[in-house]
């Protein structure tokens, strides 16, 4: 028999985890198949395919995308150069578009003096900077711990935050 989830009290488990909130169990326990429909484990499998095949492509995608904007970034560089050569001309026409040269600064804070340049930027009138922010993903694994230290007290999620479940597929090499 089951024991009931301490983070959304179900009785829901599969493989150790907690089907209604991802939930982990100490000792994941074996799948019982016995009342399972086993008709779909062909697709189940099929899926599992498409999702290698997804990510991998998911992957290209992104590596293109980054080697296409270095390759961008450096021939704006190049041509912007090229144009100071030309006598510093600022912009040129062609096929209906203008390009012109601009240049553009980022600037942020060192990590080595994070506080003191926080403290010189109040001081010097850019507060209005600073955002009183919560990272999603450090909110959900404390509140998650919490919650699994005080259930013997009764520990829930409390009822202002808002939880959104998303049931996805690990994949890792076996």
């Amino acid at each position: 028999m089951q024991k009931k989830c301490p983070s959304c009290q179900e009785e829901a488990f599969a493989n150790g985890l907690c089907v209604c909130c991802g939930y982990e169990q100490e000792e994941p326990v074996a799948p019982d198949l016995s009342f399972t429909d086993q008709s779909i484990m062909p697709d189940v499998l099929a899926n599992f395919d498409k999702l290698i095949e997804l990510k991998a492509q998911q992957k290209m995608y992104e590596d293109d995308v980054d080697a296409t904007k270095k390759e961008r970034m450096a021939l704006e560089e190049t041509t912007w150069l090229m144009m100071e050569k030309m006598g510093g001309i600022d912009s040129l026409k062609k096929g209906g578009h203008t390009f012109f040269r601009r240049t553009d600064q980022y600037m942020s804070v060192p990590k080595a003096t994070k506080y003191e340049t926080y403290d010189w930027l109040k001081e010097n009138g850019y507060e209005g900077l600073f955002y009183e922010t919560i990272n999603a993903k450090t909110l959900t694994s404390e509140v998650k711990k919490n919650v699994e230290e005080d259930v013997e007290e009764g520990g829930e999620i409390p009822e202002c935050l808002n939880v959104r479940v998303v049931n996805r597929i690990g994949i890792k090499k076996a």
